[in-house]
């Protein structure tokens, strides 16, 4: 990856000289970029140029912007407390307005990679409940109601939201009465994941019997569900998404 460290050392050069206008959208596409090819890490001077440059310009960043940005960082696992605690207390700050134009898929990138940094900033419970009432309390009611292939992503696509994100997903979770395992270290939980790893690991052959298969016929029903490596893969989208994984999951560790 010459080209990238390249780019990289060329980028910092210029984010740290303040005559060079660099705009949000700029500055979000970079980091969203460099996430998603999985070129930056923790440490990463770029990251630290891109936060150093936005942190001048928060208020003319968009919600997607913003959005795009914090789910580079976020992924990147880059760390700067200052510099998420002053992006969260902005965040609290922004009217009521701000946020109801944004996009659901919007919402949960921020508040997942801020949500460690601003739960002690004034505002942002109201924020989370903000949240849930227009991103996850809709999603949830679609997801209770019985739909088609067709229907469930027509449905994802108007509610402009795929997932929770991962510190949210439990209350998405607990919307639709599934029972949420908790500590990963319960050796019950554990017990319960390796079962469902496994399952997830069987090939899946389909099966075709003259009078169908039984809601019990492991292998029947494993044919019907993405791969384990499907699932795992994020840099694309698979379906059933992770909503369905969910429901099935709650039939499984019943």
């Amino acid at each position: 990856a010459p080209v990238f460290r390249a780019l990289e050392r060329r980028a910092v050069t210029l984010l740290r000289d303040e005559t060079v206008d660099f705009v949000p959208l700029d500055l979000a596409l970079c980091s969203w970029a460099y996430a998603w090819l999985a070129h930056a890490g923790p440490e990463a001077p770029l990251l630290r140029g891109i936060t150093e440059a936005a942190s001048r310009r928060l208020r003319d960043f968009s919600s997607q912007q913003l959005a795009n940005m914090l789910w580079g960082l976020d992924h990147s696992n880059y760390k700067d407390d200052a510099f998420y605690v002053q992006v969260a207390r902005w965040c609290c700050q922004l009217p009521r307005s701000f946020w109801t134009q944004a996009a659901g898929e919007e919402m949960v990138s921020i508040l997942t990679a801020l949500k460690p940094y601003g739960e002690q900033e004034r505002g942002w419970k109201d924020l989370e409940a903000l949240f849930e009432s227009i991103v996850l309390e809709p999603l949830a009611k679609f997801l209770s109601q019985e739909n088609s292939s067709e229907g469930y992503a027509q449905g994802l696509r108007q509610l402009r939201v795929y997932h929770a994100g991962t510190l949210y997903t439990e209350r998405l979770l607990q919307r639709l009465g599934i029972t949420y395992l908790g500590n990963g270290d319960d050796p019950r939980t554990r017990a319960k994941m390796e079962d469902l790893l496994q399952f997830y690991l069987l090939p899946p052959e389909p099966r075709w019997l003259p009078d169908g298969y039984d809601d019990d016929d492991i292998q029947a029903n494993r044919a019907e569900i993405p791969s384990l490596l499907e699932l795992l893969d994020v840099k694309r989208r698979c379906q059933p998404s992770s909503h369905f994984l969910a429901l099935h999951l709650s039939a499984l560790l019943e």
